[in-house]
């Protein structure tokens, strides 16, 4: 039982929305109702709502092409395995990398998870399979401070939340530390991949890090690599967020903030159905498809170009000392439109 929720929908031209439950349920001293203003832990959405969207932008104005090779902006890239990986490979997770790895265990700065980045072997076959991974969006975010010429935060803020008003958008800490849903106890979950080596097969030892946290999250980045290593700013996860702001922003991309041929390019599949370029594939009812993300704290959203519509989905599925849903069981459960396995 999630303990915040709040969940909206846009079509024929208006906002249907609901929230309820409160910003804790346990752990922390600072318990209220949550409103529209409460702020989330976006997670992996960060990978769309700030990484995707600037390549977009990037693209353009001619900056970048997406066939571009990685190691035209991070020269160290061009290894004997990795040197025809391009900017699309990354994008649509099929650069071939392994999926997960707890780099605050070995690395101490975003430098060195960079070197560890371009050392590991590839696990997949290049350019052939989907496997999501955080280790392409994390580079992405390397990428993008070469293109611009700036740190992440501040070319989201200049590109994307300044541009669209989003007032309650940034990385690292919610605006408001008062009224934020909390997450997880600690970095239990990851403590638990790690010592397990389930579902991923890591080198790493549980007992090669100190810094594992044990208390409840609240107003701090869930995602390991991002709080530990990155200090809340990285391409793959870090942004806190507001049903308000992700409704102007959604609303945007349905209003040619990004020119909508272009967005609709991102969104054709390559290799697996449910990924396009930085985007998931979600499978309408109906025929056709929505594109969005989902984060991992249990975050979403999906917007459908064709009929104009949107979908929101917030909430703090981590927050429990119960197991908890899939992020496909939760969209599909709330929204009726869609159906997928998983």
């Amino acid at each position: 039982m999630t303990s915040a929720k709040a969940i909206a929908k846009f079509s024929n031209d208006k906002w249907q929305s609901r929230v309820s439950g409160n910003t804790s349920s346990f752990g922390v001293s600072m318990i209220s109702p949550i409103n529209e203003s409460t702020s989330f832990d976006l997670a992996s959405v960060t990978k769309v709502l700030c990484t995707t969207t600037l390549i977009l932008k990037a693209v353009d104005s001619g900056l970048i092409k997406i066939s571009d090779s990685v190691s035209n902006f991070i020269p160290q890239w061009n290894s004997i395995d990795k040197a025809e990986i391009t900017i699309e490979d990354l994008l649509r997770h099929e650069s071939g990398m392994e999926e997960w790895r707890p780099f605050y265990i070995s690395c101490s700065n975003p430098e060195q998870v960079l070197s560890k980045i371009i050392s590991l072997p590839l696990k997949y076959p290049k350019q052939k399979e989907f496997h999501y991974s955080d280790l392409n969006f994390i580079t992405l975010g390397v990428v993008l401070t070469k293109v611009f010429g700036d740190s992440l935060d501040k070319i989201f803020r200049s590109e994307i939340a300044q541009p669209l008003g989003l007032k309650n958008t940034q990385f690292a800490a919610p605006t408001d530390q008062s009224n934020v849903a909390a997450t997880s106890i600690g970095d239990s979950i990851e403590y638990k991949m790690v010592s397990t080596k389930s579902p991923y097969v890591v080198p790493e030892q549980v007992s090669d890090f100190k810094n594992w946290r044990e208390h409840v999250l609240s107003g701090e980045i869930n995602d390991g690599n991002a709080f530990h290593v990155f200090k809340g700013i990285s391409g793959h996860a870090g942004l806190f967020s507001t049903m308000e702001d992700l409704k102007i922003f959604t609303s945007a991309l349905l209003e040619e903030f990004i020119p909508t041929p272009l967005l609709i390019s991102f969104a054709q599949p390559r290799n697996s159905l449910v990924q396009g370029v930085g985007f998931r594939r979600f499978a309408l009812n109906k025929s056709g498809y929505a594109m969005g993300h989902f984060g991992f704290t249990g975050t979403g959203f999906a917007i459908n170009l064709q009929e104009k519509e949107s979908w929101i989905y917030l909430s703090n599925r981590l927050h429990t000392k119960e197991n908890y849903k899939t992020m496909n069981e939760i969209w599909c459960e709330e929204f009726k439109e869609f159906s997928f396995l998983g």
